[in-house]
């Protein structure tokens, strides 16, 4: 008979939406988290997230905005955070402007495109609880 582990010797599991149309760095989000021990969920948009989806953390690009605008890129979050509210958010995207407006985008933390794997890791550590 194979013994029941106590909850508290269990792993805490993160789970974290990741809201990002290109499939590359799907993939490597899934690689690098994954090998983390978070629990990975995708969506190439907030309207493909799953509704019942409850993410303790949100990674979210600003997906549909072709070019910067930063009332559309506000927006953006805007509605992830309306969707998620009291998830901490990490905007993930190439955009320059984004970078230099974070503070006015409602999200927790900026993770610029181009990353390395150790901004990544740091960035989620910071703001997942475990």
């Amino acid at each position: 008979m194979r013994a029941t582990p106590q909850a508290s010797t269990l792993p805490d599991i993160t789970k974290i939406l990741v809201i990002e149309d290109d499939r590359a760095t799907q993939d490597l989000f899934r690689q690098v988290l994954g090998e983390e021990g978070y629990e990975m969920l995708f969506a190439d948009s907030l309207d493909d997230a799953t509704a019942g989806a409850a993410p303790d953390l949100v990674i979210t690009d600003l997906v549909g905005i072709d070019r910067y605008d930063s009332g559309a890129a506000r927006a953006s979050v805007g509605r992830v955070g309306e969707r998620y509210p009291a998830t901490p958010i990490i905007v993930c995207t190439a955009y320059e402007q984004a970078r230099r407006e974070f503070d006015r985008l409602g999200a927790q933390a900026m993770l610029p495109k181009p990353f390395t794997i150790e901004a990544l890791i740091e960035t989620v550590a910071r703001l997942a609880p475990r």
